[in-house]
């Protein structure tokens, strides 16, 4: 619950400073912070997690918090809304056996499959996992969902380039994607893998992201060791996470009158580089540079324009070289 937990602590900061402005005293604060959370904040907070143990650690986590800025928890006041299920699977029916053998679960899965039913989505956060053999291959909604990644584009209809466009990640944000586009306004922000970003397989998913999100802002940590990339100086570059994939921040907004913004910034060296200077310098901050994603590949990266012209007129590799070699 670390982005939850996180949500509500800037919350809280922002309705404090905004109550002290109106000069109330610290008895009114705290009535004005307790009605909130039972009112506005409990009922539009919601999170979905697969595995037990983080759902339990979710709700302790999200209590202490609540309790640390001064809420007292009712009797008959709101539920923390972190639901155990699987995020990416549409409501279902509920089994006769878990009814039997289970009642909490049940009640618990039917809570999941109302709040998924009526849920109209305005944010959404979180860290998606990623594995390119994914474990949601059976769930057929969302995997035919992502085929729409590939339209358009027969290179991707093989076998081979829709394996890697099934990454649980970029289910994920297509999830997020249909849900905010249902909304008509909202905002994406997203830590993944980075792959997504220049890698040709995914240039259909940039194309469809881009047309659903006018604004977007990426932040390319890097740190992916199969790279290899260093530091300007030569320094080495870490992975924030320890794991051997490069990651990246997306941030993606929509809504009526929003104007086009397609811009990126790059963070090369030590993980506690990279930490010190997220967590230092806000996004307006930023050395940010413009990207322009065209044809054929959309890239969410700064491309060297220069002489592309001339190369765009040269002979393609899958015309020089016969299919098989």
């Amino acid at each position: 619950a670390t982005f939850l937990v996180e949500t509500i602590d800037l919350i809280h900061r922002h309705m404090l400073a905004k109550w002290r402005v109106a000069r109330l005293d610290a008895d009114r604060l705290a009535a004005h912070w307790n009605a909130y959370v039972r009112e506005h904040l409990l009922p539009r907070l919601h999170g979905f997690e697969l595995m037990m143990a983080p759902y339990a650690i979710a709700h302790m986590k999200i209590g202490l918090k609540l309790a640390e800025t001064g809420y007292t928890f009712p009797e008959d006041g709101p539920r923390v809304n972190v639901f155990l299920t699987n995020t990416l699977e549409p409501p279902h029916e509920i089994q006769p056996q878990l009814e039997a053998m289970a009642p909490m679960l049940a009640h618990e899965a039917r809570a999941a499959n109302l709040t998924k039913e009526r849920l109209s989505t305005t944010v959404i956060i979180g860290n998606p996992p990623y594995a390119g053999h994914s474990v949601n291959n059976n769930v057929p909604s969302i995997v035919d969902a992502v085929h729409e990644y590939k339209r358009g584009y027969p290179d991707l209809q093989k076998p081979g380039q829709g394996k890697w466009l099934q990454n649980d990640y970029v289910k994920f944000i297509r999830f997020a994607e249909l849900r905010l586009i249902g909304t008509g306004i909202g905002i994406l922000g997203f830590i993944t893998d980075h792959s997504y970003l220049d890698n040709p397989t995914f240039k259909g998913m940039r194309r469809h992201l881009r047309a659903s999100f006018p604004w977007l802002r990426i932040a390319d940590l890097h740190g992916n060791s199969k790279k290899k990339e260093r530091t300007a100086t030569g320094g080495k570059d870490e992975s924030v996470f320890a794991i051997t994939q490069g990651t990246a921040v997306g941030l993606f907004a929509c809504g009526p009158g929003l104007e086009p913004s397609e811009m990126d910034f790059n963070l090369f060296g030590t993980a506690s580089f990279k930490f010190e200077a997220l967590l230092s310098r806000p996004l307006t901050q930023q050395h940010l540079h413009v990207l322009n994603p065209t044809e054929p590949f959309w890239l969410f990266k700064q491309q060297e324009q220069a002489g592309r012209k001339d190369y765009e007129t040269g002979w393609p590799l899958p015309q020089i070289f016969d299919r098989n070699g």
